[in-house]
């Protein structure tokens, strides 16, 4: 008969008991379970990000192309040329001078400092998700490793090391899927707020009606 090897699994029961098992087996399958996830919430963050992106593009390229007929269309084309190389910064920035310029022609004048405020959030936010875009991406991760005596590998860890002043700067990673999935989540909340209020400061809707804030951040009304 063949004997089953069993790995100690060390855990925090209410009763005060430390005696879970697993076998090799269900030791391969938790890694295979946990590190998906791990790489799924990693991906979806990568897609929604892009989503975000393409809608800023959009934006960009219907207020250039708000022109009478028929040239807003080879406008638009312009504006998707001049952008299509940007990378998620400076197409942030052209985002954000094309609105301050589109409020210039604004039909409420009034509601220009408020609406400066939350133009001026989200954008802040675009920024906050690109930085955290820039580590996730471009960071070294480990997630497909394991000591032989690990257990749990639910977390993502790495490095990511960058050259400043001072010399260079090792910053150590360390995220679970729910923070790739938070993420990813922020990518499409910021997607539906850029869409929204830069197409709806194009067709002059009231934005204080439909935007506001709520625990200082900008959202829907």
């Amino acid at each position: 008969m063949v004997s089953e090897r069993r790995s100690t699994v060390v855990v925090n029961e209410p009763n005060g008991k430390r005696d879970e098992f697993m076998t090799p087996e269900e030791r391969t399958e938790k890694f295979k379970s946990q590190t998906d996830r791990l790489y799924a919430g990693l991906g979806r963050f990568v897609v929604n990000f892009e989503e975000l992106v393409a809608a800023m593009r959009q934006v960009i390229s219907m207020h250039v192309g708000n022109v009478p007929g028929p040239y807003h269309i080879r406008q638009q084309q312009v504006a998707h040329i001049f952008t299509a190389d940007l990378t998620a910064d400076p197409l942030a920035r052209t985002f954000r001078s094309i609105l301050m310029l589109a409020f210039k022609s604004y039909e409420h004048q009034e509601q220009l400092p408020a609406a400066e405020k939350l133009l001026s959030n989200l954008c802040s936010r675009i920024d906050n998700i690109n930085k955290k875009r820039n580590t996730f991406l471009h960071g070294t991760w480990h997630i497909n490793y394991a000591s032989e005596d690990q257990q749990d590998f639910s977390l993502a860890k790495g490095f990511k090391a960058t050259n400043t002043a001072k010399g260079l700067r090792l910053d150590h990673l360390e995220h679970s899927a729910e923070s790739f999935l938070e993420a990813a989540q922020e990518c499409i909340v910021l997607r539906d707020l850029v869409q929204g209020f830069g197409l709806g400061l194009l067709t002059d809707i009231d934005l204080l009606k439909n935007f506001g804030f709520k625990d200082s951040k900008m959202v829907r009304i």
